[in-house]
Parts: structure tokens; sequence; C-alpha cells
């Protein structure tokens, strides 16, 4: 995830859903930054990525 880029030429998405992704769930913080920029450049502007948390999910603002 820390990785993720999409490939040349594809849409950019309007929201992003991650379940059980160590670097977002607190598995591996270290990773959290670069993986929040990496899903933030495949997103649209002002959307939305949503984390399967439990109920309720949680959502994080990629402004």
């Amino acid at each position: 995830m820390e990785n993720f880029a999409l490939p040349e030429g594809t849409g950019l998405f309007d929201l992003a859903f991650a379940c059980r992704v160590g670097a977002l769930d607190g598995r591996h913080r270290e990773l959290y930054p670069s993986a929040v920029e990496h899903i933030r450049r495949a997103l649209k502007p002002n959307s939305c990525l949503y984390l399967d948390t439990g109920d309720p999910m949680t959502q994080i603002r990629l402004a």
C-alpha cells in the first residue's frame, strides 16, 4: 500500500475503502503517511478514504 500507484492513464476515483491494511490500521504506523499520500494521489479532490475499523467505519478526508 505504501507504494501504491495507479497505472498511467487510469482515471481518479471518488473514494477508497481499506480493510485490514497494516499501514492504515495501526499495525505498521511508520508506513501510514506514505500510504495515505499514495491513496490521495489516486483520488479526486475532496474524496474520502474509509477504513474498516468496525461500526462505524473511520472516514479520513484527503483534501
